[in-house]
């Protein structure tokens, strides 16, 4: 469902398919810190201080709000969202 299919409920979760991706845009760390700038240009990343300053799911249409944990233990939050021209753009606390 959804514009872009990004809606699925039998899928797994958008927030595990791109934690990967994510973490090495955000923080150079990760199963795909190597490959990094080959699989994981898809997307726009702003990053900003606290989650609190993470954009509302009402903001935008199917805003995902993500919460993962990264190799060293520690948790990570990023929203995920596609705009009207399909940009994706996630924002990381």
């Amino acid at each position: 469902q959804g514009p872009t299919c990004e809606i699925c409920p039998t899928c797994p979760g958008v927030c595990t398919v791109h934690k990967d991706c994510v973490q090495c845009r955000a923080f150079g760390s990760g199963d795909k810190k190597d490959t990094c700038e080959k699989e994981c240009t898809n997307f726009d990343l702003i990053m900003v201080k606290k989650k609190e300053e993470l954009p509302p799911p009402n903001e935008q249409p199917y805003i995902n709000h993500c919460k993962e944990r990264d190799a060293n233990d520690y948790w990570f939050f990023f929203t995920y969202a596609t705009r009207n021209d399909n940009t994706v753009v996630v924002h990381v606390a």
